[in-house]
């Protein structure tokens, strides 16, 4: 598979998600400034942020064209995928126990183990206690594990297949939402698969039916924002004890954190992509 040019959109989705989930955290206290048309709970700064990620990623995976012909191939991709993430979570949560150790102090060890899966909510029924970010690595997995199957039923059945899940989305987050505590789950409406599926289909759907911007993402700058995106949005709550001293201190704290997590997951990658004799991309 040929390494294609980077989609500025992409990178801009990517960039203005984690800044949304950046502000809506650092200024939930404040949350009546930014909260509009708050349509069942899903359309705040946080939330929005969630869906650019998540348009951004189906949209990503689409545009690079993995190959899912046969059972090696689909296993290769789950593999690239679990790479992508899994490093990075668990440098994360070692980086916040040498910035706060008193946390190591009490700790349950079966929490910390079913976080550094992932899969804390869907154990727990509610968001991680150490690093309440890891909430999303659960989604993003399944959401990774189902890709293949989504996009065929979207390449084949394109706008009947996309109107079928959104629908199903959007009534799922409007059931959960008025049963915030179904099945004893805290917000499913927000953190599960099902309402979130709309965003991650919408990035598939509009790279299949070429309805994306064409524009080439030639800028340093903004490459590099948004290859810091993911790593700004796993450190935060780790940096946010800064936010109380300086803002300033805050953000050159976190960016300069994520930018050596970065470099340090893109050391492992590079390592773990070469078992199967893959490069990473930038």
């Amino acid at each position: 598979m040929s390494i294609k040019k980077r989609l500025l959109f992409i990178d801009i989705l990517k960039i203005i998600g984690v800044g949304c989930v950046l502000f809506w955290h650092l200024f939930y206290d404040t949350k009546d400034l930014v909260w509009f048309l708050p349509v069942y709970g899903m359309i705040h700064l946080g939330g929005i942020g969630v869906i650019l990620f998540l348009i951004a990623s189906g949209a990503a995976l689409t545009y690079n064209q993995y190959n899912f012909t046969g059972t090696k191939n689909i296993l290769i991709f789950y593999y690239k995928r679990l790479v992508r993430v899994y490093p990075a979570m668990w440098l994360t949560m070692l980086f916040i126990f040498l910035l706060v150790p008193s946390l190591l102090q009490n700790i349950d060890y079966l929490d910390l183990l079913e976080e550094l899966t992932g899969f804390y909510y869907y154990f727990n029924k509610d968001i991680p206690t150490i690093n309440s970010s890891l909430w999303f690595v659960g989604l993003i997995v399944i959401l990774y594990l189902l890709y293949p199957l989504l996009f065929h039923i979207i390449r084949k059945y394109r706008y009947y297949s996309f109107i079928i899940i959104f629908t199903i989305s959007m009534v799922a987050h409007v059931y959960l939402y008025n049963n915030p505590k179904f099945f004893g789950y805290n917000s499913l409406f927000y953190f599960g698969v099902i309402p979130n599926l709309w965003a991650f289909c919408l990035g598939i759907f509009i790279m299949l039916i070429n309805l994306y911007p064409k524009f080439e993402s030639n800028n340093a700058v903004i490459k590099g924002l948004s290859n810091l995106s993911f790593y700004v949005y796993l450190l935060q709550f780790a940096i946010i004890p800064f936010y109380t001293i300086s803002i300033p201190l805050f953000l050159i704290q976190l960016l300069f954190s994520s930018y050596m997590l970065m470099l340090t997951d893109n050391k492992i990658n590079e390592y773990l992509l070469s078992f199967i004799g893959v490069r990473r991309r930038s």
